[in-house]
């Protein structure tokens, strides 16, 4: 065995060569010990770093989920202008206005309506300086069909500093054509009481 190995008969003349022989089998078990701790406490870590993996992967995919099933469309712009990121509803409504497909890293100037272009600048650049705006803006899409959004820009914050800006789109066209046709009804009305 390792401990007759280790400490050979006769070390000591006393008797004592049991209690070096208890030290080391003390020792050899609390080396023992520490490997078995260092081991488990390396799979509680592991198994710590999987939950939260898991957690993180549950948490992305729950806020996907959520940003994708809005009706508004939410587009992402660096201080550059560039797309970052994207909701399933605002991509659907860029291929209606633009006809073609709404891509992360793309300028968003290239495919905004040049009629409009210059106040969705400085509203952008209000966002970069921190302040919240918003607008309504009639857009054309495919076959000349118009449309009308509220725009809403906020700007993205990390640390205190602004890093881009969250466009927020919301189709209010129905709402616009109803305001309309109650404008209109109004009209007869005071038309129609006017003549009597």
């Amino acid at each position: 065995s390792i401990v007759g190995e280790v400490a050979p008969q006769g070390l000591l003349e006393d008797g004592s060569q049991r209690k070096l022989l208890l030290a080391f089998s003390q020792a050899w078990a609390i080396g023992i010990l520490l490997i078995a701790l260092g081991a488990r406490v390396m799979r509680q870590r592991q198994r710590d770093r999987h939950d939260a993996s898991e957690k993180l992967t549950r948490s992305e995919a729950n806020l996907r989920a959520l940003f994708n099933s809005s009706q508004s469309g939410y587009i992402l712009i660096d201080r550059q202008f560039r797309v970052q990121a994207f909701n399933a509803t605002a991509g659907k409504w860029y291929e209606e206005l633009n006809n073609s497909v709404l891509e992360g890293g793309q300028m968003i100037l290239d495919y905004w309506p040049k009629e409009v272009r210059g106040e969705f600048v400085n509203r952008v650049f209000q966002a970069l300086a921190g302040k919240v705006s918003n607008d309504e803006q009639v857009l054309s899409g495919k076959g000349g069909r118009s449309y009308w959004f509220e725009l809403s820009f906020s700007p993205v914050h990390e640390r205190e500093r602004v890093l881009g800006v969250c466009l927020g789109l919301l189709n209010i066209t129905e709402r616009k054509l109803a305001e309309a046709a109650h404008r209109e009804s109004e009209e007869r009305y005071r038309h129609l009481m006017g003549s009597v």
